[in-house]
């Protein structure tokens, strides 16, 4: 380690206790950054599908307005599955592959430098 990552993380103790400080810190970061783009996607798809919804009511009698809300609720819908499904799949791959892809700061744990 070199001290100016010490300096910034506030690494205490042997170099595996420092490990295990880095891959903690990492891991909340990374988990914080999962969480809020996990939480813009669903407010995204939210925000699309009221969006969506009131132009199919205000659509009126045009079936032009009327498929372009339907096609617009489609497509929100569809995106929420790919983000939900790329979060499950990476799971998946990571137990298949005896990684744990969603926990990175246990690779670093398990480093030693």
């Amino acid at each position: 380690m070199g001290p100016i990552a010490e300096f910034l993380c506030g690494l205490t103790g042997s170099n595996e206790e420092k490990n295990a400080q880095i891959g903690n810190k990492f891991n909340s970061a990374l988990s914080t950054i999962i969480g809020f783009l996990t939480a813009a996607a669903g407010l995204w798809f939210f925000i699309q599908f009221i969006l969506a919804g009131f132009a199919w009511i205000s659509a009126g009698g045009d079936k032009g307005a009327l498929e372009t809300a339907r096609n617009r609720i489609f497509n929100s819908v569809i995106g929420l599955i790919i983000v939900v499904g790329a979060y499950v799949l990476v799971g998946v791959i990571g137990k298949v592959l005896g990684l744990d892809i969603l926990n990175p700061g246990a690779i670093i744990q398990n480093l030693h430098f």
